[in-house]
């Protein structure tokens, strides 16, 4: 995590970087859950004990809200270094 930590010291009070090192977005990059019981099932590593829950319903909206703050950073990366999408 370490570009969200440079990131944290430029915006000390930004609640999106908070929301991007969340377990959750830890967990699916590294591929760290599975489903049970009609709940995913999110562990920090395989040695987690107590992993966090989810209903698939609210999974497919932070999903949702991640992949806007990624186009968000992507956008924003794009005008801050004027790099021209290809087509």
């Amino acid at each position: 995590m370490w570009m969200i930590d440079i990131l944290k010291k430029i915006s000390k009070n930004n609640i999106f970087l908070d929301y991007l090192s969340s377990k959750i977005r830890n967990s699916i990059v590294h591929f760290t859950y599975y489903y049970k019981d009609e709940k995913i099932l999110f562990y920090d590593n395989i040695f987690d004990k107590k992993p966090e829950e989810m209903s698939l319903v609210k999974l497919i909206i932070e999903s949702k809200n991640m992949n806007i703050l990624a186009l968000g950073f992507f956008h924003m990366y794009l005008e801050t270094f004027k790099k021209p999408l290809k087509d």
